[in-house]
């Protein structure tokens, strides 16, 4: 026996990550709750002034399902954006058969998982947002 050690070469976990610009990975996992956010601010401002005002311009009846319809538009934007990213790493180890949960590495694939869940989460957010805007009404009875 000598005194060396065997070296094993592991590779990097995600191998592809140079595939993918981190900042676009970013936007895919942040940018449905982004909208999210938008949405909500520019529905709460707008609606109040809709409600409270006593000759609200016609404009502002528009701007209020415009702005549910880009909101959930964005969302499922960044959505496909993670779907998309995650089909461009999907092949990072050769020993993976496309067990990606099971594997779980790497930060791109984890990532662009992530962007998925959340985009599909406030999407459906916003989609039940603009149904109980439609539904009820804006400024109650």
């Amino acid at each position: 026996m000598t005194g060396r050690s065997a070296s094993f070469d592991i590779g990097h976990p995600a191998p592809h990550r140079g595939r993918i610009r981190l900042v676009l990975l970013a936007l895919g996992l942040v940018g449905a709750p982004l909208a999210w956010g938008i949405q909500m601010l520019v529905i709460y401002a707008f609606a109040s002034q809709l409600c409270l005002a006593e000759q609200p311009p016609s404009w502002l009846h528009w701007l209020l399902p415009i702005a549910n319809v880009v909101g959930f538009a964005a969302a499922l934007s960044a959505t496909a954006l993670s779907y998309t990213h995650l089909k461009a790493t999907r092949g990072e180890r050769e020993d993976q058969r496309g067990d990606i949960m099971d594997a779980g590495e790497g930060r791109t694939r984890f990532l662009a998982i992530w962007g998925i869940w959340l985009g599909a989460l406030f999407s459906l957010a916003i989609a039940f947002n603009t149904i109980s805007f439609f539904w009820e009404g804006l400024c109650g009875p």
